[in-house]
């Protein structure tokens, strides 16, 4: 009996917990600030998203930064990029993650923001 009644306040405890973090954008692109997309960017992994940062060059790779920042966002491809390099700029591309860069963005357009 005992032990039932701890199974059963085990799993009220444990409920069901919806997530608190934002939706991705809304159909297959969006605009996302940049400091929305450091501070969950595992939601916006594969979405394609447009967002606004200073490009600079982080050792050999070249990466979105922005006031208040602190997550890196390696950008690619580089060749691309390093015309950029020291600019703010508008970004469109596609959010990834590989475990040696961490969060990255492929690049489908690059400009200066209006």
């Amino acid at each position: 009996m005992l032990t039932m009644s701890v199974a059963a306040l085990v799993l009220a405890a444990c409920g069901v917990q919806r997530s608190s973090l934002p939706p991705p954008p809304a159909g297959v692109s969006g605009f996302v600030p940049l400091a929305r997309l450091a501070r969950y960017p595992e939601v916006y992994v594969g979405a394609s998203l447009t967002t606004i940062g200073m490009l600079r060059r982080v050792g050999g790779v070249y990466a979105l930064s922005g006031p208040g920042v602190r997550r890196r966002f390696e950008v690619y491809p580089s060749a691309v990029a390093s015309r950029w390099q020291g600019r703010r700029v508008e970004v469109s591309g596609t959010i990834g993650v590989t475990f040696e860069t961490g969060f990255e963005l492929t690049l489908g357009r690059i400009v200066a923001p209006r």
